[in-house]
């Protein structure tokens, strides 16, 4: 398309709809534009990502990079000191052009890295901003129990969430496993990771299943039963319920929901504690190694879990294990659980096992927490 500065002009008219009409006012006002030049840049975006998609894709390329940023709160003196080994300066973040010329697919790995986000987020290619179900627990709960341990030992500090949907009780999704009664289930996990010299905002989008079937339903409770526990024996462990409305639901478990978005989702949800739908104490949670990854995590005496690193890799390739104010010697594992199974064998006797419950359905563990 070419474009005609000459011709005929039409002077159109639209029809919108009040609720139309009312955002685009709240737009524009917020904008400090009128409300036809607010329809014109709409229109006019809007053809052109029709007639020049690779361009249109380029610019969103740029978008996306300063919309993570500003959306963790980085400042653009803090953004170009961050990636100053690729080239970046404040004069060359002030230019579109200079900053496009800079993009590598080394630097959009390094920044996915930094923020847990899709690279092919990043390079406008899907509209997913976070991979989903980077962590399994639907057959695997013990897994998950473990990655959560993982995460407090190299991050710190951490929040898990068990995210819903709202508008559903959770007795009439036990009875009816329809989609009138979907009840949609999952964990979200946040805590801080270092991007080169700063701090920044990460998340996990965990698996979701529906709390409608029983077998779901169950290892649920089980991690609702071993987050309980963890949180009461381990500091800066946090564990939350919370219910989002239907479409906020959707875009989390499609994660196609951008970092200050989500934030203002969990602000806005309403709460719910995860203990009140345990019931009764569960066998199964007996037999499991939920008490030994406790026991062994939290218990006497104090253990030091370290991961084990090589230069190809930002994840552990193994772990080591040792006793604090205690000598050289270590134990090396390939995997954290067994290395949480191996240290419960060595330092607990049965008889201090925490898997063994008390009266009111807890652990000693967590019983002796409380004292």
């Amino acid at each position: 398309m070419e474009e005609e500065d000459d011709g005929r002009k039409e002077v159109t008219s639209i029809r919108l709809k009040p609720q139309t009409r009312a955002y685009l006012q709240a737009q524009s006002e917020a904008l400090g534009i009128s409300v036809s030049q607010f329809i014109n840049i709409i229109v006019d975006g809007v053809v052109n990502i029709e007639t020049s998609p690779h361009q249109s894709r380029i610019d969103t390329m740029y978008d996306r990079l300063m919309l993570l940023f500003e959306s963790h709160g980085i400042e653009p003196l803090q953004m170009s000191r961050m990636l100053a080994e690729h080239g970046f300066t404040l004069s060359k973040l002030k230019s579109r052009d200079a900053t496009l010329d800079l993009l590598t697919p080394e630097l959009l790995a390094t920044v996915s890295g930094w923020f847990g986000v899709e690279t092919s987020w990043l390079s406008a290619k899907s509209n997913a901003v976070y991979p989903t179900q980077t962590l399994h627990w639907y057959k695997s709960p013990e897994g998950m129990a473990a990655a959560v341990i993982e995460r407090n030992i190299r991050y710190g500090d951490l929040d898990v969430y068990a995210i819903k949907n709202s508008g559903v009780d959770f007795e009439m999704a036990e009875e009816h496993d329809d989609n009138d009664h979907y009840l949609g289930m999952g964990f979200l996990l946040r805590y801080r990771s270092r991007a080169g010299d700063s701090s920044v905002r990460r998340y996990e989008f965990c698996e979701f299943q529906r709390w409608n079937y029983e077998k779901c339903r169950a290892d649920l409770k089980l991690l609702f039963r071993f987050l309980s526990e963890l949180e009461g024996c381990k500091g800066g462990i946090r564990f939350h319920g919370c219910s989002v409305d239907e479409a906020i639901f959707d875009r989390i478990y499609q994660g196609r929901i951008l970092p200050d978005q989500l934030e203002k989702a969990l602000n806005r949800a309403e709460w719910w504690d995860p203990r009140s739908v345990l019931g009764k104490s569960s066998a199964n949670y007996q037999r499991m190694k939920f008490g030994q990854y406790i026991m062994a995590y939290c218990g006497t005496p104090r253990k030091r879990f370290e991961p084990v690193y090589n230069q190809y890799s930002s994840y552990p390739e193994g772990w080591r294990v040792s006793l604090w104010n205690s000598g050289p010697g270590e134990e090396q594992y390939f995997s954290l659980s067994a290395a949480l199974e191996d240290s419960f064998n060595q330092y607990h006797s049965p008889a201090g096992d925490p898997s063994e419950s008390n009266d009111d359905g807890r652990t000693d563990s967590a019983a002796e927490q409380d004292k």
